[in-house]
C-alpha cells in the first residue's frame, strides 16, 4: 500500500505525510510544473502542465489498494475504478455509492457556471476539517493494516497446509523397495 496525493492545492499535505509515516506506508506527491514543491518523508513526481496531466499520471500509478488523498471527483472515480481508497481532503471517502451524486453534483455545477451563473466558493478551510480528515485518514490505514495483516496470516497458513499435504504425500508414497517387494509377492500368486 502507497498513499498517493493530488498534490496541486491540497490543504493536508503535512497531516497525511506525518500519518503515514507512523504507518510505515510510503508517500508520493503527483503535482504539475507549475504547482512544484517538495515535502520531507515524500517522494515528489512532477509531471508536465496540462489539463489533468496529475491526475492522469497518478491514476497510471496505482495499484489496488493503494489510498489516495484529492477533491477531485473525476479523479476519485478512475481510483475506484482501479480498486484504490480516495479519500477527500474533508476525511469523506469515495465510495461506489456516493460516487455517481458527486459527480452529478459536479456536472450541475459546471452547467450553472456555463450559462453564467454563480455559485458560492468553499468556506474557509476550519481546524475541524483537518481534525475530520486525520481522523478518517488514520481509521483508513488501520484498516488496511489489518487486511494487509489477514492476508499475510492467511498466506502463512496455507503454505504451513501445503508443507503438511507434500510430508503427507512423502509418507504415504510407497519406497522404491516396497514396490519391488509388492511386485515380487505379486508375480508370485
Amino acid at each position: 500500500m502507497r498513499v498517493l496525493i493530488d498534490a496541486d492545492g491540497c490543504p493536508v499535505l503535512g497531516c497525511a505525510i506525518r500519518v503515514a509515516k507512523r504507518f510505515g506506508v510510503p508517500v508520493l506527491l503527483l503535482c504539475d510544473t507549475a504547482h512544484e514543491f517538495t515535502r520531507e518523508g515524500a517522494q515528489t513526481i512532477t509531471v508536465s502542465k496540462g489539463a489533468d496531466s496529475a491526475d492522469f499520471a497518478l491514476v497510471n500509478l496505482l495499484h489496488p489498494g493503494d489510498a489516495v488523498i484529492t477533491q477531485d471527483y473525476g479523479l476519485a472515480a478512475m481510483c475506484l475504478a482501479r480498486g484504490a481508497l480516495p479519500i477527500h481532503q474533508d476525511g469523506k471517502r469515495y465510495t461506489a455509492e456516493n460516487i455517481d451524486a458527486l459527480l452529478l453534483a459536479r456536472h450541475t455545477a459546471k452547467r450553472i457556471r456555463r450559462a453564467g451563473g454563480r455559485l458560492k466558493g468553499p468556506a474557509k478551510r476550519t481546524p475541524e476539517q483537518d481534525s475530520a480528515f486525520e481522523k478518517a485518514f488514520i481509521q483508513l490505514l488501520e484498516e488496511q493494516q489489518r487486511l494487509y495483516d489477514e492476508r499475510a496470516r492467511l498466506k502463512k497458513e496455507v503454505r504451513m497446509i501445503d508443507t503438511m499435504k507434500a510430508n503427507v504425500d512423502d509418507f504415504l508414497k510407497p519406497s522404491t523397495e516396497q514396490e519391488h517387494d509388492y511386485q515380487r509377492s505379486s508375480q508370485r500368486e
